[in-house]
Parts: C-alpha cells; structure tokens; sequence
C-alpha cells in the first residue's frame, strides 16, 4: 500500500513543478512509473505464491473417494444330503415366475358315431403261428376268394418260379387256404366240394413216403384228382395241396391266354 502513496506524491511534485524544473520532473516521472511496475510486479508474484496453498485447500475440502464395500458372500443353508447350498439371490425372489411351456396334449377327436367295439384279428396269410389267446376270425370260412385275371397270372408265374404255398401267401398278402384252392381249380381240375371230408378216415393224419410216391404216380397216370383223394381216403382239398407243395403239377403254356380271355375264370 505504501508504494501506491509514494507513486502519488512524486507524481503530484512533479507536475507541480514540471513548468520550472523539466529535467526534474521527467526523473520524478521516472520514478513514479518504476514505483508502480514494482509494486505490480509484487501483487503477480503474491498471487502466483498463493496459488498452491489455494489448490492444497481445495484438495483438502473435496471429499475422498469412496472405499468399495466388501461385497457378501451369499448365505448357505445346510441341507441333509450337502453341507452347504448356496442361498437363491433376492433377484430371484423379486422377478415374477415364467411358467414352463408345456406341449398340450394330443386329444384324439370324438367320433360322432359313439365307441367302436374292437374286432377280432383277421387272418392275412396262414404263413405264421397265433401267439396270443385271442381266437382269429377266418374271413374264407365256407367261402372261396374271388381273383382277378392279373392275380390268376400272377399266381401262375410264382408257382412256376418254384414258389411254395407259404411263400406265395406272403409275396400276395393272400391266405394260404385261398393260394391252394386257386391252384388246385386251375392245375388239377377237381369236382364237387373239395373239402367234403366223409368217408376220408386218413384226412388229417400226416403223409408217409409210400403214400407220397402213389400220390406221384396217380397224378401222372392222369387220373383224375377226385379218384386220387378216394384212393388215398383223404380230402380233394388235402391231395391237391400235398401235389403242389411237391411241385408235380405243372402249369399248361395256354392257360395264361385262357385265363386273360375267359371272364368265366
């Protein structure tokens, strides 16, 4: 504060006496500028010293950062199995279940008609054995199969490929009593019921080697297959599926042609 008195009073001397001393007055001027580029030399510099103390009271007043909080480890609950489970989170508690989506069930539509009664198990082929107790119904009981010509000729063709009645029933999904009786009416020509049992005492019983060799030698003798059964006390309907499983009947070259131009066949 001093030096701003002391700049005044030199500057007042000397414009007071600038019109008698000019030299004086210039020094005195002189003077008075230096006192004030001193003593503002002297505030820049107080400022610049305080500046540190100003910054080192501002750091002190900011609040410290603040520590991270140990984080928890959840809870366990003993169990009787493990010692320790880990404790489900409170999230998991806060968040709403999300049900399972579970596939809804296939209901089978009603039928207008009320329930059907199940039916016995049909015959297809005779070419294996019944293994439940059910009793299976025969379709061609007392009946005989109505072929086509094209099932006739296809008949015809797995006969003469060396085919059996078995393995013939299986390749046409047909019953192996229908494939024989088919065979029997085009190969052998029988008469009347050809499964009329009476007066056949042998029917059933199981063929021997002599009586397996006369049956052979009937057949090529051309007699007739109702003599043949009566020879042998058996059923037209057994001597023929014994020919055939034997493979002594053969199948004329036209009666494929018959067949394709007789609708009566």
């Amino acid at each position: 504060m001093g030096w701003r008195v002391s700049g005044v009073v030199i500057a007042w001397i000397a414009f007071s006496i600038a019109f008698q001393q000019p030299l004086l007055a210039v020094a005195l001027a002189c003077l008075a500028g230096w006192l004030f580029g001193r003593g503002r030399e002297q505030k820049v510099s107080t400022a610049q010293r305080a500046a540190p103390e100003d910054v080192q009271r501002l750091g002190r007043a900011q609040p410290s950062p603040a520590t991270p909080r140990p984080v928890s480890t959840p809870r366990t609950v003993p169990t009787a199995r493990s010692t320790s489970v880990e404790a489900p989170k409170a999230v998991d508690f806060l968040a709403p279940q999300r049900p399972l989506d579970k596939p809804e069930p296939l209901v089978p539509p009603r039928s207008s008609e009320g329930p059907t009664s199940p039916s016995a198990p049909a015959i297809v082929t005779r070419t294996s054995t019944n293994n439940s107790d059910a009793r299976l119904l025969d379709p061609y009981a007392g009946t005989e199969r109505r072929w086509t010509r094209s099932e006739q000729v296809q008949l015809l063709d797995h006969y003469e490929w060396g085919r059996d009645i078995p393995g013939i029933a299986a390749e046409m999904q047909i019953d192996q009593r229908e494939v024989a009786i088919r065979l029997i009416r085009l190969l052998l020509s029988p008469s009347g019921d050809i499964e009329d049992d009476a007066g056949c005492p042998r029917h059933g019983k199981k063929y021997d080697a002599d009586e397996v060799r006369k049956l052979e030698d009937l057949h090529k003798s051309g007699l007739r297959l109702r003599f043949i059964a009566n020879e042998v006390e058996r059923t037209q309907l057994g001597v023929g599926w014994k020919l055939l499983s034997l493979h002594v009947p053969i199948v004329p070259a036209n009666l494929r042609g018959t067949i394709r131009s007789d609708p009566s066949i």
